[in-house]
């Protein structure tokens, strides 16, 4: 049912991390008794031992956790701010009279094992709360004036109060998100768009971003012929990764919408019954698809508000990222 749909992610999201902390404690005790003498150091664990002494996260965690390229301390505070999360989280289902609402007042997207996957229930979502075809929906993104700090959040929910946007944990079709990092490029709050930034500059991390999910076929009409792309001076199609390790293969997306009143976009989102987002993107009047599973690195297409040719932003690959790591 539509109310289960959050609850059901949050599910596989605590599934996840049981298994990677399973695994975690599995490995550890496999080297403690390797060490007592009690068990031979085979192979695996000689690479788990030399990745621990060189400050690496071991390959077997990795894999059975989120792709990362943190060093292995700055990866385990990582891990227990995810876990945090993720108990926040259990503890407003516990509280809330709407289970199918029960989110955080601002959803730390970096700390999703599946953030393609809460994009897609998000759709899903609110798709069938209006009826909409699910196939016609898009996501819109504000970008606010709040910041937002992670650990003074978690705090407010855990000591039961108010988030600085109400007290309801979404607003009318969207939700609030935090943890998106700009590379290559900065936010300037006060005039609301993106600015340049110096090449040394590290990744500057966003406001509180809102996501709403709106109907592309209002009036009967194709997106593409209600809202012709954006080609133009005023917006930049800005993808968002994971990480700072670009591996997908990702289409420029331009099928960007203005909703001019607002001054916010949206790009279109198919959503697949598995939880994952198909993002298709249009280019000089052709189609290209680009789809991938909820462990690769792209997440989604951003649209933010600039006074910059989009090809000053392109030529310097500027980008949002949900970890800002560097790996270097």
């Amino acid at each position: 049912s539509r109310s289960s749909l959050f609850l059901h992610f949050l599910v596989r999201e605590v599934t996840g991390m049981n298994a990677l902390l399973y695994r975690m404690q599995e490995t550890l005790h496999h080297l403690e008794s390797a060490i007592q003498g009690r068990a031979q150091v085979d192979y695996d664990l000689e690479r788990v031992i030399h990745s621990l002494g060189h400050d690496h996260v071991p390959s077997e965690w990795l894999k059975a956790g989120h792709p990362s390229t943190r060093s292995l301390a700055a990866w385990f505070s990582d891990l227990v701010q995810r876990t945090e999360m993720l108990d926040n989280w259990i503890q407003r289902y516990d509280r809330s009279d709407d289970q199918g609402l029960a989110l955080p007042p601002i959803v730390w997207m970096g700390g999703l094992a599946s953030p393609r996957g809460f994009i897609a229930t998000l759709t899903a979502f609110y798709a069938q709360h209006n009826h909409w075809p699910v196939h016609s929906v898009g996501i819109v993104m504000e970008v606010t004036d709040k910041s937002n700090d992670l650990r003074e959040e978690c705090s407010a929910i855990q000591t039961g109060a108010m988030s600085q946007f109400a007290s309801s944990a979404h607003v009318a079709n969207g939700v609030f998100i935090s943890g998106l990092h700009l590379v290559k490029g900065k936010w300037d709050v006060n005039a609301g768009q993106l600015a340049p930034a110096l090449p040394s500059d590290p990744p500057a991390e966003m406001p509180v971003v809102l996501l709403k999910v709106v109907p592309l076929d209002e009036g009967g009409k194709d997106v593409l012929q209600a809202y012709p792309p954006p080609h133009r001076v005023g917006f930049l199609a800005c993808p968002v990764y994971r990480t700072r390790a670009r591996s997908d293969k990702i289409p420029v997306p331009t099928a960007l919408v203005s909703l001019s009143a607002r001054e916010i976009n949206c790009t279109k989102t198919n959503v697949a019954h598995r939880g994952d987002a198909e993002v298709e993107g249009f280019t000089n009047g052709s189609a290209a698809r680009a789809t991938a599973s909820n462990r690769g690195n792209f997440v989604f297409i951003a649209s933010l508000n600039t006074l910059e040719d989009q090809e000053r932003w392109l030529h310097a690959s500027t980008r949002i990222v949900l970890d800002p790591w560097s790996g270097i």
